[in-house]
């Protein structure tokens, strides 16, 4: 399962779908629903940008967090 969370001056979309390919490790599987959510925030920044009002919406850089807790080394 993948899942994202896109809020723009409030809760704007939400997806979980089932991944088309099956991930070998939890780390994949996160690289695979940022994959999914950078698509949809590239799909939504051009709809506002044809409809000119993306500097509205988005006047500056996007910040897309990643659970990445998987990818630090653990120090015991």
């Amino acid at each position: 399962m993948s899942a994202f969370y896109i809020d723009l001056l409030g809760p704007l979309h939400w997806l979980s779908k089932c991944q088309k390919v099956t991930a070998a490790s939890s780390v994949e599987a996160e690289i695979y629903a940022t994959d999914e959510c950078v698509k949809f925030h590239i799909e939504l920044e051009q709809i506002l940008s044809f409809l000119d009002v993306k500097r509205i919406f988005m006047p500056g850089a996007t910040t897309i967090y990643n659970d990445d807790k998987a990818t630090k080394p653990v120090r015991t």
